[in-house]
């Protein structure tokens, strides 16, 4: 299911906008799980792409959605 962040621009959370080869970079976003969702193990598919839509990092993370009252 296809999820849209709330901040699709990095460079407006923090993060360089400039990136170079052989640096380390470190990216952080709290994301809101609506509660409609069930409480599932999913794999979430992050992709990151530069203005011309090449990718500049993509990772799968295997999550588990729980339930918070």
């Amino acid at each position: 299911m296809p999820f849209s962040f709330p901040y699709p621009d990095v460079c407006m959370c923090g993060l360089a906008c400039l990136f170079m080869s052989l640096l380390s970079y470190i990216y952080k976003i709290d994301i809101n799980v609506s509660s409609s969702y069930p409480p599932i193990p999913v794999t979430v598919k992050y992709e990151l792409k530069d203005q011309i839509i090449a990718d500049l990092a993509c990772v799968s993370i295997p999550i588990h959605i729980h339930l918070h009252f």
